[in-house]
């Protein structure tokens, strides 16, 4: 367990660098990087929306999950 926290900690860090190396254009205007235009086929999102949708969108289906998880076991 604690070196998932600890992996964890290595990430959020990184992704905090990342954040911090980057201008508020290059954060939230479209077409500043060109991964992102190439990630998606019609869609086009700007660099936050990609760190949002990987890092803390996952996080409200799983909470549901776990809910789910918690009635069924108790």
């Amino acid at each position: 367990m604690a070196e998932l926290k600890g992996k964890l900690c290595e990430n959020i860090a990184a992704i905090q660098t990342m954040i911090d190396s980057m201008s508020e254009e290059e954060l939230f205007q479209p077409h500043m990087r060109r991964w992102a235009d190439d990630a998606t086929k019609t869609a086009v999102w700007e660099v936050y929306k990609f760190i949002h949708v990987n890092t803390v969108a996952p996080f409200g289906t799983f909470r549901t999950k776990i809910r789910k998880w918690k009635k069924a076991v108790l």
